[in-house]
């Protein structure tokens, strides 16, 4: 007898709850500029990790919640005689090994579609702003989930794709902390963190449970102990000095103030986070006394994660076509001597934000730069950009793990930077050295650590060989002392 395989496809709706209002103290638009800026670290739990569809009954009962789910297919799955005649929930098993069963068995069906839209959207905000021109910002690089199930590891594989880190409170070792890069902008690898570990088998045929995950209060008991003995210190330093986003976590009050506690660091860094909790069941007694506590602590809560969720993306969107916008218009410091100092940034749309920061320290500094902040597309606009490469003093291409893997395929090479602003550059390079003078410079930077010289099939050899600028090792200021070098240089 062929074994039933579970589809996801028809629980997937787009209805959604009723409108909530938030507290009136919640800024948005300071919500959303600092979650552009990297001050927050999203932590997600299963409340609104799914799609809500009111007309299937398994989703119905579930109402989004992953692990409601996954129980409730559990609980059909094991009443089905043909699974147990292929080694599945056997008699004796724990509740444990009964999970990862059932994940085994709808892992082919799950997909990033059956996901909660507002979820994707706020991870991944597109933003169509003129004919042919889409900006793009990737949120919130750093998540921890409070799930057992894998449904927001596909989700940010999707997005991050081979550079995404997934780490686990019950990992051993430097696998159990997050990596921190040691620059002056703090940036941070994608990285996914189960904070309350991971259900998965590490043999199914033998049913051996890779690592403890949390299902039973015990199990909660468990966790604290662990974070308090034993935390990756690099993520609580993190925590420390972000903000928080809590979305779809229904903690219980005690719960909540004990990781709380342990991820602030410090009972003085408790009030004034952003904290968003779904409180489905919002007039049960315990619910009302963890309110009255974040009320206290001035911690902003919203009753709808769905809600906040779809609110939050816009406004992000929002607030980032503005930032993008105010820049368009800025021009070099001094455009008449742009043939003797000019700083032309190049870049992938993906690193507008530290390319932003780039740009910002390097015209504090007095240098003469320009920023492409393409909201427009055309031949005057296109024609712009070729007049400020073919006569720049210097070009800066920026290039980070994001730029290598888009010039990875052949999509990515019919991108404007690479297209349109490397290739020009190229070609200058090119004439001037068969008229045997050279006038423009080129100064790559790194802003991660990236060899290169091993990826010839995304990197041109123009780049590749002169000494790039690695930012992920060193500051701003010793960047500018290179710019002010080549500038000297006649």
């Amino acid at each position: 007898m062929a074994e039933k395989k579970f589809s996801l496809d028809a629980l997937i709706g787009k209805a959604a709850p009723e409108t909530t209002e938030v507290q009136q103290s919640l800024s948005w638009n300071k919500l959303a500029d600092d979650c552009i800026a990297g001050n927050y670290v999203l932590i997600l739990g299963p409340e609104a990790m799914l799609s809500l569809n009111q007309e299937q009954e398994e989703l119905h009962k579930a109402n989004g919640n992953s692990e409601k789910l996954i129980s409730g297919l559990m609980s059909e799955y094991k009443s089905q005689e043909s699974l147990r005649e292929h080694g599945f929930f056997r008699a004796g098993q724990t509740a444990y090994e009964d999970i990862c069963d059932t994940l085994y068995l709808i892992r082919d069906a799950m997909n990033v579609s059956d996901m909660e839209p507002s979820l994707r959207s706020m991870m991944q905000i597109r933003r169509t702003v003129g004919e042919g021109i889409e900006v793009a910002l990737r949120c919130f690089p750093i998540v921890i989930t409070t799930t057992y199930d894998p449904y927001i590891e596909l989700l940010m594989r999707d997005i991050w794709g081979e550079r995404l880190q997934v780490k686990n409170i019950y990992d051993t070792g430097s696998d159990r902390d997050i990596q921190m890069v040691n620059n002056e902008y703090k940036t941070l690898e994608p990285v996914l963190y189960y904070a309350f570990g991971k259900a998965e088998y590490m043999r199914r045929e033998n049913n051996v449970v890779r690592r403890p995950f949390t299902i039973t209060d015990n199990d909660k008991l468990l966790i604290v102990d662990q974070w308090l003995r034993n935390p990756p210190r690099n993520l609580k330093q993190l925590l420390s000095e972000k903000r928080t986003l809590a979305i779809g976590c229904k903690y219980d009050d005690w719960l909540f103030r004990m990781l709380w506690y342990i991820w602030r660091g410090s009972v003085k860094n408790l009030s004034g986070g952003e904290v968003i909790l779904d409180f489905s069941t919002a007039e049960e007694a315990e619910d009302k006394q963890l309110k009255n506590y974040l009320r206290v602590e001035r911690i902003s809560f919203f009753e709808n994660a769905r809600e906040f969720m779809r609110t939050l993306t816009e406004k992000i969107g929002e607030r980032f076509v503005q930032t993008k916008q105010d820049m368009q218009g800025v021009q070099p410091l001094r455009k008449d001597r742009w043939e003797d100092d000019g700083v032309f940034l190049s870049y992938a749309s993906e690193d507008f934000l530290i390319v932003r920061k780039i740009y910002e320290r390097l015209t504090a500094l007095g240098y003469n730069v320009w920023m492409d902040v393409r909201l427009e597309s055309g031949d005057e606009y296109n024609k712009r950009i070729e007049n400020a490469i073919n006569s720049c003093k210097i070009f800066m291409p920026i290039i980070s793990k994001q730029t290598e893997q888009i010039l990875l395929t052949e999509e990515g090479k019919q991108r404007y930077f690479y297209k349109d602003e490397w290739m020009l550059a190229r070609k200058r390079i090119e004439t001037e050295t068969n008229l045997g003078k050279r006038v423009m410079r080129v100064l790559p930077v790194l802003t991660e650590e990236i060899n290169v010289n091993k990826t010839e099939a995304a990197i041109p050899k123009f780049i590749q060989d002169i000494h790039c600028f690695d930012l992920s090792a060193r500051k701003i200021d010793v960047l500018a002392e290179n710019v002010q070098r080549l500038i000297s240089i006649s």
